[in-house]
C-alpha cells in the first residue's frame, strides 16, 4: 500500500511542475497559477506596490487574482528560482488592442539584463498572435520608460488613475502586415 501511494503521490507532483509555454536558457515562460500568488507579492518592489495602489487595488494579492481571472497572465521564472516578473494581456471592450503588462519583483533588480532579454522574449511570444498591443506607464519611473521604447513601443499620449499620471504607448508587430493603416495599403489604379 506504501508503495502504491508513493506511485500516486510522485505523479501528482509531476502533474504540478511549471508548463513551459517558451524558454531560453535556464528562464521560461509559465501561466500564473495560484500556488505562484504569495511568493510574487512577497517579492514586489516599491515601483510595482506604487502601480497596483494607483490602479486602485487594495493589496497585491487583489491585483494579481484579477489578472488571473481577466487576462492571459504569465510568470517568467528560473529554473529552481524565483519568479522575475508577471506579465501578460489585459483584453478589455474599452480598449482597441490587447494592453501589455509586466510587474517585475525585486529579483530583476539584480541583474537588469534579464529584463532586457527576457522582455524581448515575451514580446517576442506576444508576436506571434498579436499585429499591435498598447501599454501605459507610470510617469514617475523614467527608467520604465526608457524599457517600453526599447521594446519597440511609441508614446502616443497621456492617461490619468487615481491622481497618478501615465504615458500611453502602442507597438505595431514589426514582422506582421497590416493593412488597416491608409498609408500602407496598395494603391489602387
Amino acid at each position: 500500500m506504501t508503495t502504491t501511494l508513493s506511485k500516486y503521490s510522485l505523479v501528482s507532483k509531476n502533474f504540478m511542475d511549471d508548463l513551459k509555454v517558451m524558454q531560453r536558457g535556464k528562464f521560461y515562460l509559465t501561466p500564473l497559477q495560484y500556488n505562484h500568488v504569495e511568493e510574487i507579492c512577497s517579492n514586489l518592489p516599491p515601483e510595482g506596490l506604487h502601480d497596483i495602489y494607483c490602479l486602485g487595488y487594495d493589496s497585491p494579492k487583489e491585483a494579481i487574482l484579477e489578472m488571473m481571472e481577466n487576462s492571459e497572465v504569465y510568470i517568467v521564472k528560473s529554473k529552481d528560482g524565483p519568479i522575475l516578473c508577471v506579465t501578460g494581456l489585459v483584453f478589455d471592450n474599452t480598449i482597441e488592442w490587447p494592453q501589455f503588462f509586466c510587474i517585475f519583483t525585486n529579483e530583476v533588480k539584480e541583474n537588469l539584463r534579464l529584463l532586457v532579454i527576457g522582455s524581448r522574449m515575451v514580446i517576442r511570444f506576444f508576436d506571434k498572435t498579436h499585429p499591435q498591443l498598447c501599454m501605459s506607464i507610470s510617469s514617475d519611473f523614467p527608467i520604465m520608460l526608457n524599457w517600453a521604447a526599447s521594446l519597440g513601443f511609441e508614446a502616443v499620449g497621456f492617461s490619468e488613475a487615481t491622481d497618478c499620471k501615465y504615458i500611453d504607448f502602442v507597438r505595431c508587430n514589426p514582422i506582421g502586415k497590416s493593412v488597416s493603416h491608409k498609408s500602407s495599403r496598395p494603391v489602387m489604379h
